[in-house]
């Protein structure tokens, strides 16, 4: 698992352009953008699940919003969404946690350190302790 997590990291970038105009045609970026009825838009909107669907579980959201990697802002969405509907959902942004030291390169690593840590602590110790209690 580390020589893997190693060679990841390596690759990283390498495989396929991390800017997204590098990595599609024009026209198609420009159908996307300005044609609702587009099979790339149409299959998005299938894949929606902002569109009527409220989920019956908790759901626990974690990022951060300097993100290259992860857009926090659709985290922010779907919270707002979920909480309109009634679902029993959390919100939480780790940015202030990462040193601002962390080179952006490596700020999703860290964010996803710190979610797993803080949703482990959040989420599964807290029922851990709900069971041994009873």
């Amino acid at each position: 698992p580390v020589r893997t997590y190693a060679r990841a990291r390596q690759l990283q970038g390498t495989l396929l352009p991390l800017r997204l105009k590098r990595l599609l045609q024009p026209s198609f970026i420009a159908a996307f953008s300005s044609d609702a009825a587009s099979p790339a838009r149409q299959d998005v909107g299938l894949n929606d699940l902002l569109d009527g669907w409220t989920p019956k579980a908790p759901v626990y959201f974690c990022g951060g919003k300097r993100d290259p990697q992860v857009e926090f802002q659709n985290a922010i969405t779907a919270y707002h969404y979920f909480k309109r509907r009634g679902a029993t959902v959390q919100l939480l942004d780790v940015n202030k946690d990462v040193p601002a030291s962390v080179p952006l390169s490596e700020y999703h690593d860290a964010v996803l350190i710190l979610c797993h840590t803080l949703e482990r602590v959040a989420v599964l110790d807290s029922r851990k302790r709900a069971t041994l209690a009873l």
